[in-house]
């Protein structure tokens, strides 16, 4: 063990920058997605009905999810850099 304890804080908000990026990638996708799927017309039924739902309830409703929590996770990533930054400049 070399004793060293930390992180790279650049390295750490480049991080924080790609999770941020990609979460809005993820959130622009399911948008897109989520419009295909309420306006398809072509397709009625109970079977496409059922699909819809899915979709809402259920891979629709898991993007947003995973969405916001790499957005959550972004920001925390961000505030530990900060912590380490302020701990070693005392």
């Amino acid at each position: 063990m070399n004793g060293f304890y930390g992180g790279d804080t650049e390295s750490m908000g480049e991080q924080s920058r790609r999770l941020q990026a990609r979460s809005g990638d993820l959130l622009v996708l399911r948008t897109a997605l989520d419009a295909v799927v309420r306006q398809e017309q072509a397709w009625q039924g109970p079977d496409a009905d059922a699909f819809r739902a899915q979709w809402v309830g259920g891979a629709g409703a898991e993007l947003l999810r995973l969405g916001e929590r790499l957005q959550v996770l972004s920001g925390e990533l961000r505030a530990h850099a900060s912590e380490q930054d302020a701990a070693s400049d005392a």
